[in-house]
């Protein structure tokens, strides 16, 4: 379940603000996990988001021919992943066939109470440019990111006959940059190429 609360400003037309937040909860996370919110019995995630913009180009003072669009963007937000197996914070018993002849039970989880969400906390900023006539569209993006209570299986002990188990556990970081660059070749009324 996700409760999702997000609100848009924008100031004269070249100054922008967005805030968003996401509180979630999911049946996978573990009654007692560390950082969560408690709100009607179950644990919560909360998740924030701030972007920001200008358009330079909107400026009374920017005066630059050949160029029709720019505008530098930055933002950071933090994000959830709960890809896990439904029942792994629960403990829970398994059917299992003996000898091709009889069933029985045997324990298939023990509970973790504690597994939570991973979490990625990520920065970013960028620019878009539109050039010569909007002939020439460029986009660029530096980002960094960083996940934490990464989500992993981890091995039961030997003398237990059990397998894995869902935990919390390490982090993760990535840095770097996406761009990309759009042109168009031919504009005709009838007949329109790009390329990017």
């Amino acid at each position: 379940m996700a409760w999702y609360l997000s609100a848009d400003y924008s100031f004269k037309t070249r100054y922008f603000l967005q805030l968003a937040a996401s509180m979630e909860t999911s049946s996978r996370f573990g009654g007692n996990a560390d950082g969560a919110l408690k709100f009607a019995g179950v644990a919560w995630g909360l998740f924030p988001s701030v972007q920001a913009g200008w358009l330079v180009s909107s400026e009374p003072w920017f005066k630059v021919k050949p160029i029709n669009m720019l505008k530098l963007r930055a933002g950071y937000d933090i994000t959830g992943n709960d890809a896990i197996d439904y029942f792994a914070a629960r403990s829970y018993l398994q059917a299992v066939k003996y000898y091709d002849q009889s069933m029985g039970l045997q324990l298939g989880n023990v509970e973790n109470d504690g597994v939570k969400w991973e979490s990625t906390a990520r920065i970013n900023v960028g620019l878009d440019a539109m050039l010569f006539d909007n002939r020439l569209a460029l986009s660029f993006d530096w980002y960094k990111s960083r996940t934490s209570d990464l989500l992993v299986q981890k091995q039961y002990q030997f003398v237990t006959g059990m397998g894995k188990y869902w935990a919390n556990g390490g982090e993760l970081e990535n840095t770097g940059f996406e761009a990309s660059l759009t042109a168009k070749l031919v504009n005709a009324r009838k007949f329109k190429w790009e390329l990017g």
